[in-house]
C-alpha cells in the first residue's frame, strides 16, 4: 500500500487493528486523519472487550446463601442476560454498604433482561453477609461469598487482567462470554442500561473517493 495516500493507509490500519492483525501500539501514533481519530478509540475499546477472562478466574470457587459451591464460570454461563455487572464488596466496607443501601431504594436492575447484577462478598463472617442480604432484600440468587486464600488469589488475578487496584467497592461490567466491557463501571445504583456498548460500524472513508 506504499503508493496509497495517507487516508487510505489509515483506513487500512484501522481495519487491521479491528481484525486483530495489528495491536494498539502499532497504530496509535499513525492515525492523523481527524474523522478517524474518534473511531480509533472505539476500535481500541472494542479490541479490549474481545479479551476474555482467563480460566484461573473462571475456575474460582464461590458459595451461595445455601452454602452450595459454584464457580465464577458457571455464574457467567448460567446467566440469561447478555451482560453481568459484578459488585465486589464486603460487610466490613462502609462505602460498600452505603452503595448497596442506595441500590436497594429502587433495585432498578433486579428485573433487567439485559444486565444481571452480581454481588460478590469478600467475607469471613457468613452471618454478617446473610444479615445484609436480608436487610436490603438483595436477590439471593445474585449473591455469592468468597473467603480466605481464594479471595486473595481472585484479587490478584483481577488486578493482572483488568487493572483493578484492589479497592472496595469496585464494579465490573462483563459480557456473558467473559469479555471485559468496563473494568471500572461506577456505582451499580447509577448504572443505566443506556450506557451498554453499541457495536461500532466500519469507518466511513468519506474522502476516499476524492
Amino acid at each position: 500500500f506504499e503508493n496509497c495516500d495517507q487516508v487510505i493507509k489509515q483506513f487500512i490500519l484501522l481495519n487491521l487493528l479491528r481484525d486483530g492483525l495489528l495491536d494498539e501500539s502499532q497504530v496509535l501514533d499513525k492515525i492523523t486523519y481527524a474523522p478517524y481519530k474518534e473511531f480509533e478509540e472505539k476500535i481500541i475499546q472494542e479490541v479490549k472487550r474481545n479479551v476474555k477472562l482467563p480460566e484461573t478466574i473462571y475456575n474460582t470457587e464461590v458459595f451461595d446463601v445455601y452454602d452450595s459451591k459454584h464457580t465464577l464460570g458457571e455464574i457467567f454461563e448460567n446467566s440469561t442476560q447478555p451482560y453481568l455487572f459484578l459488585d465486589f464488596c464486603g460487610t466490613w466496607c462502609k462505602p460498600c454498604m452505603e452503595a448497596i443501601a442506595k441500590y436497594s431504594e429502587n433495585k432498578h436492575l433486579d428485573n433487567s433482561k439485559k444486565v444481571k447484577p452480581i454481588w460478590l462478598f469478600f467475607e469471613n463472617d457468613k452471618s454478617k453477609w446473610i444479615n445484609i442480604l436480608i436487610k436490603y432484600q438483595l436477590k439471593k440468587e445474585n449473591c455469592f461469598i468468597i473467603t480466605g486464600d481464594p479471595s486473595r488469589e481472585l484479587i490478584k488475578e483481577f488486578s493482572i487482567h483488568t487493572g483493578w487496584k484492589g479497592e472496595f467497592p469496585h464494579y465490573f461490567l462483563f459480557s456473558k462470554d467473559g469479555k471485559t466491557i468496563n473494568a471500572d463501571a461506577g456505582s451499580l445504583s447509577k448504572f443505566s442500561e443506556s450506557s451498554l456498548p453499541k457495536e461500532p460500524g466500519p469507518p466511513a472513508p468519506t474522502s476516499l473517493d476524492k
